[in-house]
């Protein structure tokens, strides 16, 4: 699979800071963040109940509280749709709003800072937690559709990889 870059801003390092960030909190009219418990109160009653599938995209739970949060689509640089096969056709599978003990995990992630290469192009290795897959999907035809991002937000040209049977990967870990 060969994603391209045109000007060579690949990766995040310690990138935590707006834009990069993992999620936005909102809040009060006060200056305090917004809580699930100030979901009773208006001109807040209006945030989504702490219940699927809000729970597992909408809300952060800390030390302190619940908050209700959204997501940083920006923090991560590369994108990872899983497909499986079902009737014939492919179907998205959401990992982020799955109701099972994983809902919330997505498959996007960080590829790290990637220094360019004068001699070509890099390869890039990114481990995915698959430990799940085979109990879930084994037997299944499944593929993956791959998009990358820079720090400017360009996006690259999209990839699918080939169709595979889950069960017949090799999991490796290190």
């Amino acid at each position: 699979m060969i994603v391209e870059d045109g000007d060579g801003d690949i990766g995040l390092y310690d990138y935590t800071e707006e834009p990069y960030n993992l999620q936005f909190y909102f809040e009060k009219q006060n200056g305090e963040l917004l809580q699930y418990s100030d979901r009773n109160t208006a001109p807040y009653d209006t945030i989504p109940p702490f219940e699927y599938p809000y729970y597992c995209t909408n809300y952060s739970i800390e030390k302190s509280d619940t908050f209700y949060v959204e997501k940083n689509i920006n923090h991560y640089n590369i994108f990872i749709d899983f497909y499986v096969k079902r009737n014939n056709d492919f179907e998205l599978i959401n990992f982020e709003t799955i109701a099972s003990p994983h809902c919330g995990i997505t498959n996007n992630g960080r590829i790290w800072e990637v220094k360019n290469n004068p001699l070509g192009p890099e390869i890039i290795e990114y481990p995915m937690g698959a430990h799940s897959l085979p109990v879930i999907f084994k037997g299944d035809s499944v593929k993956l559709v791959v998009q990358i991002q820079d720090r400017a937000f360009n996006k690259s040209n999209i990839e699918e990889t080939f169709t595979f049977i889950v069960g017949d990967l090799e999991i490796r870990s290190k």
